[in-house]
């Protein structure tokens, strides 16, 4: 027992060094990890959602080469290469190669959800690192008494909710509607 607690101080101190976390929540015994200041969602998900509301702009879905996609929302092709990579293995998207060849979507937009697209991109949504225990190898010290883990997870289940309710074809369609207020 005495090296289980000995080893969390040795902890709490290497995370003094880095000033990783303030002493009341290292006191508190909470995760060791870095925080971010706001809550955010990936550059990946953003520009992934945008590219493809790109796709499902195209008349009959046809292929969109990565390069036009890159330069009408403002993206790096190379970032937007990897982002589809990850689509593509995930069966969102698909490409065809040669001189019409290009970037589609595997299926109608309003069956494509924002839900997929942040799952095919970075997982399950979690707020914290500790709201899913039980499908991974994760440990927390408070996991029997914390007395915040169900609001988590449940706060993250009703994103994921509404992520998995807005399909692409809703979100081209607001986007739509805001350009013309906007730019005609």
């Amino acid at each position: 027992m005495t090296i289980i607690v000995k080893y969390i101080q040795l902890k709490i101190r290497e995370v003094n060094q880095n000033n990783e976390l303030p002493r009341s929540k290292q006191a508190a015994g909470d995760y060791t990890k870095p925080r971010l200041k706001n809550m955010k969602i990936s550059t990946t998900v953003r520009y992934g959602v945008r590219a493809l509301c790109e796709l499902a702009s195209q008349k009959n879905n046809e292929p969109m080469q990565i390069r036009d996609i890159a330069c009408n929302q403002d993206l790096t092709p190379r970032y937007l290469e990897q982002i589809f990579h990850k689509l593509k293995k995930s069966g969102l998207i698909n490409a065809h190669r040669g001189r019409k060849g290009g970037y589609y979507l595997l299926r109608d937009p309003a069956k494509i959800t924002v839900g997929d697209i942040v799952k095919s991109l970075e997982g399950p949504i979690e707020l914290v690192p500790c709201s899913n225990l039980k499908d991974s190898n994760k440990m927390c010290l408070r996991e029997n008494y914390c007395s915040t883990s169900i609001l988590w997870k449940e706060a993250g289940e009703k994103i994921s909710r509404y992520f998995d309710s807005v399909s692409l074809k809703d979100l081209c369609q607001k986007s739509h509607l805001i350009k013309k207020i906007y730019f005609f």
